[in-house]
């Protein structure tokens, strides 16, 4: 089958949400734009000699790593080599970085024949209800966050491993969205945030950041009382704390992906981690 590769526009950032959609993905509402934020030309398509799109994958570049995700091909169109050529082709652009995905387990050979090495597992987390309870953390002060800052800026690249401020910017500034970051009442200092945005179904938590269980514990919460349930958090399974946290707070426990790296991966502080960004762009 003939085909080609190339950069999908900005007016075309449709395609990869109708794709996953189809697949029974619950993508937030309205993350096209904060995903091209944080790389324009991080999105490849392929397409036949009639323009008809076949299929898409992202490949972002951050200035330390890249990450790739929104891999997918029409079904009608499989087995004719454009997964292969797709994810060549991300690679082939996030050339000279170390380069992350998260795989379902039925893809891990796939990608460890491609190079990549298992990491750990992301474990998908699904509740619906929230019980009252004491807050534990003190000394934190919430606020909204809508517009960021420095220190917030700095922490998030700490925690992530690498600069993503427009995307940040972006994804914070989404209608629905609720983000909250705690900072310490006596010294102003960031000690983490949380952001959970509106999805096909409920709202999806992504990233939930904290540099204490306390701490995490108290933005999950307040985060999750103002947004849309059911909600969903995806914690990676070196954090035990929020592994516990999470079966705390009655949460029933899905699915799990696989983390992988090709090259050699950024040295994350997990502890931290007690909920990725998203399974899409890291």
């Amino acid at each position: 089958m003939d085909f080609s590769i190339r950069a999908l526009r900005r007016e075309e950032a449709a395609f990869p949400f109708e794709l996953a959609a189809a697949e029974g993905w619950n993508s937030g509402t309205y993350d096209a734009t904060p995903f091209f934020a944080a790389d324009p030309h991080g999105f490849l398509v392929a397409e036949d000699a009639e323009e008809t799109k076949l299929g898409c994958i992202a490949a972002v570049r951050y200035d330390t790593y890249g990450f790739i995700g929104l891999f997918l091909v029409r079904a009608e169109y499989r087995g004719n080599g454009i997964g292969r050529a797709l994810l060549a082709a991300a690679l082939e652009r996030l050339a000279g970085l170390p380069v992350g995905l998260d795989a379902i387990p039925a893809e891990e050979d796939r990608y460890a024949r491609a190079g990549f090495v298992r990491a750990y597992t992301t474990v998908r987390y699904r509740w619906s209800s929230i019980e009252p309870r004491d807050r534990f953390a003190s000394q934190i002060a919430l606020e909204r966050l809508r517009v960021l800052d420095d220190d917030v800026v700095a922490y998030d690249r700490a925690c992530f491993g690498a600069a993503r401020a427009p995307f940040l910017q972006a994804w914070v500034a989404q209608p629905d969205v609720v983000a909250l970051v705690a900072r310490s009442l006596a010294t102003a200092s960031v000690l983490g945030y949380a952001v959970c945005r509106e999805a096909r179904d409920g709202a999806k938590f992504g990233p939930l950041f904290a540099s204490r269980l306390d701490v995490a514990a108290l933005l999950l919460d307040t985060v999750a009382s103002r947004a849309r349930p059911p909600w969903r958090l995806d914690i990676p399974s070196p954090n035990v704390p929020a592994l516990a946290l999470a079966e705390d707070r009655g949460m029933t426990r899905g699915t799990e992906n696989v983390r992988m790296w090709r090259g050699d991966p950024p040295a994350l502080d997990l502890s931290r981690t007690y909920g990725i960004t998203s399974f899409e762009l890291g």
